[in-house]
């Protein structure tokens, strides 16, 4: 359900989406809810779609099956090497579970924007 309204909020602009997603034991181990998210209604929003994170291969399946265009997707190993070409896009977003956040805002922090 939150992803949902995640993507309710962000369908109607192009964007630029970061996806950061884990399965360690704070996010949840069932990863399989992702097949039941509409990120159909997404895909003609998404300029570049950037994933990162433990399960960044099953997020990247299921947008390819979603019909993401592969030339818009990349994948990164560490959530530094995300950021770093993130931040310099227009209209950037980010997608988060639980724990890759804390790195997330620790990058904001060293680059002083928090």
């Amino acid at each position: 359900v939150g992803m949902e309204q995640t993507i309710e909020f962000l369908k109607g602009d192009n964007i630029n989406l970061l996806i950061a997603f884990n399965d360690n034991y704070a996010d949840g181990k069932d990863v399989s809810w992702i097949w039941d998210v509409d990120f159909e209604s997404l895909i003609n929003n998404l300029d570049s779609l950037y994933i990162v994170g433990i399960r960044k291969e099953d997020m990247a399946l299921r947008f390819l099956y979603s019909g993401l265009d592969i030339n818009k997707l990349k994948m990164f190993e560490t959530i530094k090497e995300a950021m770093d070409e993130v931040v310099l896009l227009d209209n950037p977003k980010i997608i988060t579970n639980y724990t890759p956040l804390s790195e997330i805002n620790n990058y904001f922090n060293d680059k002083g924007v928090l």
